[in-house]
């Protein structure tokens, strides 16, 4: 796995709305052109899965979330944006929702927080069904090493 041409070493992947491990991911964001130069503000390092993947591998179908969002377990090395991404290829679309200023916790990301990444349509859980999620940790700009753990990744569903 790599992150923007960085590598960093992920922990076991397993189910993402039944996780039985942490999956942790340490790297650094490398600088822009030259060691002397700061990490590009675009930079960032990223832990994503594809969705409903058959174990043997291949592409899986494409999942219609429920309930009224994400809870995200993680745990960080210091303060950070981070930012969560929903891959919808029905759509042709990636929907992001930033998480800024980002410590250690519980994170709950409602489904209205989700907007297109390069625009400002919002997501319709509804009617967009995702294939992939991943979490991203933001460069600050400079040069940094980064350290993080996903705890948990569950989608949000109500009993009733």
């Amino acid at each position: 796995m790599t992150a923007r041409g960085t590598p960093v070493a992920p922990g076991e992947t397993s189910n993402l709305f039944a996780m039985p491990e942490t999956l942790p991911v340490t790297g650094s964001l490398a600088p822009s052109q030259a060691e002397v130069r700061p990490a590009a503000p675009s930079a960032f390092g990223e832990l994503g899965y594809n969705l409903n993947q058959p174990v043997t591998g291949g592409a899986g179908q494409a999942v219609t979330v429920q309930g009224t969002g994400l809870e995200l377990d993680v745990v960080l090395d210091s303060t950070r944006d981070l930012q969560v991404r929903l891959m919808s290829v029905a759509s042709g679309t990636n929907y992001c929702a930033l998480l800024p200023a980002s410590d250690s916790g519980t994170f709950p990301v409602s489904w209205d927080s989700f907007i297109d990444c390069v625009g400002t349509a919002p997501f319709d859980p509804v009617n967009t069904p995702i294939d992939a999620i991943s979490v991203r940790v933001l460069s600050t700009g400079a040069l940094q090493i980064y350290d993080f753990c996903i705890d948990r990744l569950e989608e949000d569903v109500p009993i009733g």
